[in-house]
């Protein structure tokens, strides 16, 4: 959270403000190693060490006690709410992994209902007497009791944002930034335009799981050099996180990506999530593990045939071209503050960035959907048959 703040990224209570937070420095992670943690482990040969046992020393949540905070918890409950109470966020972490919700969806949800309560589109009527606002860490706990039990509000935001505006009506859904139905807070995509494309093509909802793009230099930062980019990429273009040349990276990532998943390789640690292990790394590692002869062209191929099932999969259910697309704050408005403020995602570059990306996957511009010829260059003759049928 401070990082993204400091280099202008952050989102703010639901696209509100941006790259603003004066309560970042109260999520540097140094103090709240020293005060919440008590000690490290990791998955068996793990370089990274990310899991940590937590327990809260004091205040109105004392004793408890569980495992660290994701960025996926921090963020959604933290600045997307504007809730700067660590405890709390540990106290919430808890609860979304105990009823097995999706932090992110749902602080992203609890964030949308918030705006709808201060701009007039819910009242207490609706919310069974909370007064919803920013930064109330005890109705923030009360509304995820109440979403994972369905009960008053709750009953209806658990279908999730897109679904509820439905039933609200209004003006609910200018309130939502999602794409495919699913909201994601934290980062302004308005400036990163190649996350965005990443986010609008994932095959779930806008899941920065399925890949993204860690080319894209914003606050000076950037994990590639401008040599790495002109091998790579064949452009130095791909750094600029205002330039639309980003199809090129965003499918290579979506590509590795799929392959970690399949190695069952920590995406912390991959290149797909701009670590150090680099796809060569991964296939050296599986070879020698497998004592295959498995070569980085196999891997590039195995996940390109993975995304192209997952997209089949997605295209029997209806997504087509006009789905790969961020819907709400994202695109109707500039970025309101910080040092990117003003900056937009063009509509006109937006739809040549999605034909570019279109063309290099080799699925049809018009509606997004895999060619025959490509499916059986993948080997998915049985599929491409399938297409005649939709």
């Amino acid at each position: 959270t401070p990082i993204t703040n400091k280099i202008g990224i952050l989102a703010l209570k639901n696209f509100n403000q941006t790259a603003c937070y004066e309560e970042a420095e109260k999520f540097e992670p140094d103090p709240i190693v020293e005060k919440y943690y008590k000690g490290s482990k990791s998955c068996y040969a793990c370089p990274i060490h990310c899991s940590k046992r937590f327990e809260i020393p004091e205040g109105p949540y004392k004793g408890e006690w569980g495992n660290k905070l994701e960025e996926g918890v921090v963020t959604p409950f933290g600045p997307t709410v504007g809730n700067s109470d660590i405890a709390s966020i540990f106290k919430i972490n808890n609860m979304v992994n105990q009823f097995g919700l999706d932090a992110l969806e749902c602080g992203g949800l609890i964030a949308v209902a918030i705006d709808w309560f201060k701009n007039g589109i819910i009242t207490k009527k609706d919310t069974d007497g909370l007064e919803l606002d920013w930064g109330k860490p005890e109705i923030l706990i009360k509304l995820v009791e109440k979403i994972a039990k369905r009960q008053d509000i709750g009953d209806i935001l658990a279908d999730g944002a897109l679904r509820a505006s439905e039933k609200i009506g209004g003006k609910a859904a200018e309130y939502i930034s999602h794409s495919k139905g699913m909201t994601f807070g934290g980062i302004d995509l308005r400036i990163m335009k190649g996350m965005a494309l990443c986010l609008a093509t994932s095959t779930r909802g806008c899941d920065h799981l399925r890949g993204s793009v860690p080319t894209e230099t914003v606050g000076g930062l950037s994990r590639f050099t401008p040599e790495m980019a002109e091998k790579m990429f064949g452009s130095r273009e791909v750094l600029d996180h205002n330039s639309y040349f980003k199809a090129v990276v965003a499918i290579r990532m979506q590509h590795i990506a799929a392959v970690t998943d399949c190695m069952e390789i920590c995406r912390f640690a991959s290149e797909s999530n701009g670590g150090g292990l680099t796809i060569e790394d991964q296939v050296e590692l599986f070879n020698a593990v497998t004592g295959l002869d498995f070569s980085v062209d196999d891997a590039m191929h195995a996940g390109e045939r993975i995304f192209n099932l997952e997209r089949l999969y997605i295209v029997r259910e209806g997504i087509r071209r006009g789905d790969d697309r961020l819907i709400g704050k994202w695109v109707e408005g500039p970025v309101p503050s910080g040092q990117f403020k003003g900056d937009t995602i063009d509509k006109d570059k937006w739809e040549w960035m999605l034909d570019d990306y279109y063309d290099r996957r080799g699925w049809d511009k018009k509606t997004g959907i895999p060619t025959k010829e490509k499916l059986i260059s993948l080997g998915l003759s049985e599929e491409a048959g399938w297409l005649d049928r939709i």
